[in-house]
């Protein structure tokens, strides 16, 4: 079965680039001489994979916080690396499939089981487990108007910046999940189970996220799949889950490794610690770019600026560069905070899978068991690595980062408690995380307004991040892919 990142992978590979090679060199004369070809805002993912395909011309990225990577970070305890951000991804092909190649990653599936939901007191494992568990609860019935729902969806599906407002799935696109769910008369526990996914990926709810945005994420655990189904197909499905792969994909040390990588491989054209203050300029004339690095102010000239940071932090930054239209629409693209709790213990809290998707309703989203994958490459090391993934119930919520350590924990240990009695016990220590801007919520005509706002930027300024596209770690890839493509035939 396809993995749920890798149908969205290939869809946007199409729209990127017809080679992932580093871009041919040219070059435009300017009214004055600037220092940099290219100057790249961010140090995320999106920023990395602009810099790498620029990697030909004289660039610069520069990196507010103290490290790189973004949403993608992880930390270490007892030789356990934990993630604090992404955690996995589809199997990968284009532009990030050659930088893994070329900067000699060794990119591994995650063992199975990776995915368990647990429900009424109940652990389901896996692909066949969630069919168990929607058959079982919801019927057969609904379960293949479900199915046939995917299909259709997906046979005119098309991904940002390639999407037709006017087309086929316009209608998904401007209403919610929860009313696309009660149009197929699907049973509630549907709307409970990805109303934890969404919270988990989007910290929005399924009343908040399109129907498109979330089909999006819904389909891949199903693609492949034939309908109609009759029990004795189910049960078939079930009785076969030991031979499920997870289609899933990290490295032994995590997501991160690709940031690391990346970050050694620009050397020092890839500057963190180093927050811009402005933007400004134009086409003809070059741009300026003010930054402080180490609390002293710089500013570097250059032909061409990237931004691949929350569009809230683009706005901010480029208030004089961006036209009032763009930045119009960039303030219908909504954040979400999220916060990641890594726990320490010397006795195991969670190791039965990758990752357990929790109940609707409660505090947290999802645990993680953070010595899988060194667990099963035959690591062993002193105690226990677990992390509780912390979503808002909905977008709008704004507390979560201002909460105190001690209520985060609590709030989690409340619900988590009901699963593992003893949990406050076992904790000996731990790691917060809290992030601000943690993803681009996808609400109805977030498709529309992210093609638009794509057509706007034909200059020497483009937008990347997962904000552009939706907001997984492929498509951060993606939109730095497109950016750097645009610019390098502006230059």
């Amino acid at each position: 079965m396809m993995n749920r990142r890798k149908f969205i992978s290939m869809l946007l590979a199409s729209a990127a680039l017809g080679s992932v090679s580093a871009f041919p060199l040219s070059r435009k004369a300017l009214a004055q001489p600037v220092e940099k070809d290219c100057v790249i805002i961010g140090g995320g993912v999106s920023g990395f994979t602009a810099a790498y395909l620029l990697r030909d011309r004289n660039v610069l990225l520069l990196e507010a916080e103290s490290g790189f990577g973004g949403r993608t970070i992880s930390g270490i305890h007892n030789d356990w690396y934990y993630p604090e951000g992404t955690e996995y991804l589809g199997k990968p092909d284009g532009v990030l499939a050659e930088i893994i190649e070329n900067l000699n990653l060794d990119l591994i599936e995650i063992p199975s089981p990776m995915d368990q939901i647990w429900r009424d007191g109940k652990f389901y494992s896996g692909g066949s487990g969630r069919i168990k568990m929607l058959t079982r609860k919801g019927g057969v019935n609904a379960f293949n108007r479900f199915l046939k729902a995917l299909k259709d969806v997906a046979a005119h599906y098309e991904e940002v910046p390639d999407y037709d407002p006017n087309g086929e799935l316009a209608r998904l696109d401007e209403i919610t999940c929860k009313q696309w769910f009660d149009e197929l008369r699907l049973p509630d526990v549907y709307a409970e189970t990805y109303n934890v996914t969404f919270r988990g990926l989007f910290g929005a709810n399924i009343d908040e996220v399109s129907a498109l945005g979330a089909f999006a994420e819904i389909f891949f655990d199903f693609e492949g799949m034939d309908h109609p189904l009759d029990q004795e197909d189910i049960d078939e499905i079930i009785r076969d889950k030991d031979s499920e792969g997870s289609g899933s994909y990290s490295f032994r040390h995590g997501i991160a490794e690709v940031i690391e990588a990346l970050a050694k491989f620009m050397g020092d054209r890839a500057q963190h610690s180093s927050r811009v203050i402005s933007v400004t300029g134009n086409d003809e004339d070059g741009y300026e770019v003010v930054y402080q690095h180490e609390g002293v102010e710089k500013t570097v000239g250059a032909q061409s600026v990237i931004f691949s940071t929350p569009m809230p932090v683009t706005k901010a930054i480029g208030a004089q560069l961006l036209p009032l239209n763009q930045q119009s629409l960039m303030n219908l693209v909504p954040y979400a905070q999220f916060v990641t709790a890594a726990i320490f213990s010397d006795e195991p809290i969670y190791t039965d899978a990758f990752d357990l998707a929790v109940p609707d309703g409660w505090f947290v989203t999802d645990v993680y068991d953070c010595t899988w994958m060194q667990k099963k490459l035959g690591e062993k090391h002193k105690g226990y690595v677990a992390s509780m993934y912390i979503g808002p119930h909905t977008y709008k919520d704004t507390s979560l980062v201002g909460m105190s350590d001690a209520d985060l924990l609590e709030n989690s240990y409340k619900d988590l408690q009901n699963i593992w009695p003893d949990i406050r016990d076992k904790v000996k220590g731990y790691d917060i995380h809290r992030f601000e801007y943690a993803y681009p919520v996808m609400t109805p005509g977030a498709y529309g307004r992210l093609t638009k706002l794509w057509s706007m930027f034909n200059g020497g300024v483009q937008i990347a991040g997962d904000g552009m596209i939706y907001p997984t770690f492929e498509a951060a890839v993606q939109a730095g892919t497109i950016a750097a493509r645009r610019i390098n035939e502006w230059l």
